[in-house]
């Protein structure tokens, strides 16, 4: 067995400083140093987030479809997927309300409309620069444009008649 040895490992820059954190080394097997806890709740809070956000478009899309929607099978479905991507290496599986919506929008009903804009981007990313000079602003229209159609206010403007507490708590969370 071997003995249980510090060594310092580089992070990613913070602030214009080097970060380095310790680790041990036990053999081939790095173990946490105390600071690391640190990380718990917040990797716990972005988990939660990373789960919530495809859930809810799951939902809201569902519901326009009046099709039943089960958080069970939403939640395994999303857990296997991450479970898949981190082993190949890849990044963490989620999804967008603007690309949702801007695929229901232009039509798509299908899975395959994901593999269908995929390779349309493979297709026009050598045109890329072509694109450069349009402003920001209008990519940022056709965001909004999509996402225009799930602001719903009816449901904070319920909560008027439980009390201004709980409209003002619901109206800036809305916000």
């Amino acid at each position: 067995q071997r003995a249980l040895v510090w060594r310092d490992v580089p992070c990613e820059p913070r602030d214009g400083r080097d970060l380095v954190r310790q680790i041990a080394v036990n053999g081939n097997r790095a173990e946490k140093a105390d600071g690391e806890w640190k990380l718990v709740l917040p990797a716990l809070v972005i988990g939660l987030v990373g789960f919530a956000e495809p859930a809810a478009i799951s939902r809201k899309l569902a519901a326009e479809d009046r099709q039943h929607w089960s958080s069970d099978r939403e939640l395994v479905s999303q857990g296997v997927a991450n479970l898949a991507s981190g082993v190949a290496g890849g990044y963490p599986v989620g999804g967008s309300f603007s690309r949702s919506t801007l695929n229901r929008t232009v039509g798509a009903r299908t899975r395959w409309s994901g593999l269908v804009a995929g390779l349309l981007v493979l297709v026009f990313l050598p045109f890329a620069e072509l694109l450069e000079s349009l402003p920001k602003s209008v990519l940022a229209g056709i965001v909004i444009a999509s996402v225009l159609r799930l602001v719903d206010p009816r449901p904070v403007l319920r909560f008027w008649k439980f009390g201004r507490v709980q409209f003002a708590t619901a109206a800036i969370t809305y916000v």
